[in-house]
């Protein structure tokens, strides 16, 4: 566990490719279990930072409004299980851009969420036919994006994440002009939450980061539940 802590604060200081991969099932559950502490972290930090902000700075600052949802089942497989799918394909696959498909798959799957978030009105088709035409460009232009990609690793790791962070603003649909100003704060827990999936993906598999952010989702979801019915 202690070579995965030291492994950890190493490979944030300068994200890199090749890397050496977890592949023992001890060493995968240690580096779920660091992911995992990393999302709590964040959380921990975010909470006090608004805090700090409500008590001085304020006094609204939370009171944000967010888009709600049922606790049904259905809402339970698109938020735990098939959001989580989606997000890691888009925004983590390309992260080992090796093969073309993967890289392929990730942009289109980013350029849906960024049309939707632009363009929130565009109908689905549109907004998948959009995506399928990244997905062949990129897939004819794959040797000039990977090479791009590994050129820039640590600023395309570090934007990533924030973009991923970013596109959570959509959840809350009502800021006040403080909030905007703050909006740092707000997204500060998904940006943590893209770095962590990110280092799981990288040092282990994709499978690994979606089970990481399913649990994630999950736990969220179901502490949605008690507040609901208790």
């Amino acid at each position: 566990m202690d070579g995965i802590i030291n492994d950890f604060f190493c490979f944030f200081r300068k994200p890199i490719i090749n890397v050496s991969i977890y592949k023992k099932p001890i060493e995968r559950f240690h580096l779920f279990s660091l992911g995992f502490l990393l999302i709590v972290l964040g959380i921990l930090i975010t909470a006090i930072l608004q805090f700090i902000i409500v008590k001085y700075i304020d006094n609204d600052f939370t009171n944000f409004k967010k888009l709600n949802y049922s606790i049904n089942y259905l809402n339970l497989l698109k938020i735990v299980i098939i959001a989580p799918i989606i997000e890691e394909l888009g925004f983590r696959l390309f992260l080992k851009p090796k093969k073309v498909a993967f890289l392929s798959l990730s942009l289109s799957i980013i350029s849906f969420y960024f049309i939707g978030f632009i363009f929130r009105d565009f109908q689905i088709y549109y907004k998948l036919s959009i995506a399928v035409f990244i997905f062949i460009l990129s897939f004819f232009y794959a040797k000039r994006c990977i090479k791009f990609i590994e050129n820039n690793y640590v600023f395309i790791f570090y934007l990533t994440a924030f973009i991923f962070a970013f596109f959570h603003l959509k959840t809350h649909y009502s800021l006040t002009q403080t909030q905007y100003v703050l909006f740092p704060i707000i997204i500060l827990p998904y940006f943590i939450y893209g770095l962590s999936f990110s280092y799981v993906r990288i040092k282990s598999n994709t499978f690994l980061a979606v089970l990481l952010h399913i649990t994630i989702n999950g736990i969220a979801f179901f502490i949605k539940y008690l507040s609901t019915n208790i």
